[in-house]
């Protein structure tokens, strides 16, 4: 994806997932992408600090094995640009 926001995973919790960027912040309630292909969805609830998003992963299922797994700290996460959607039902 060109002009993506690129940023590296720097703690997982369960489901919930904070994320380092270099560049800006996505905004909240956007979507970030993690795992191999992408395949692990992220929803973006608040903007730490500078640099960091903290957000939850809306897959159903966590831990080794699951639908989360490859999502760990060091591991690349992009912002997709794009609205997410109300987390409520998780």
């Amino acid at each position: 994806m060109s002009g993506a926001n690129h940023g590296v995973v720097a703690a997982v919790r369960g489901s919930v997932v904070d994320v380092c960027f270099e560049q800006h912040l996505p905004p909240v309630l956007s979507v970030l992408r993690a795992g191999t292909d992408g395949q692990i969805i992220i929803e973006v609830l608040a903007q730490r600090d500078t640099r960091h998003v903290r957000g939850i992963s809306t897959n159903r299922h966590t831990g080794p094995g699951s639908r989360n797994d490859g999502v760990g700290h060091r591991r690349p996460a992009q912002g997709t640009g794009g609205p997410g959607n109300s987390v409520a039902h998780v």
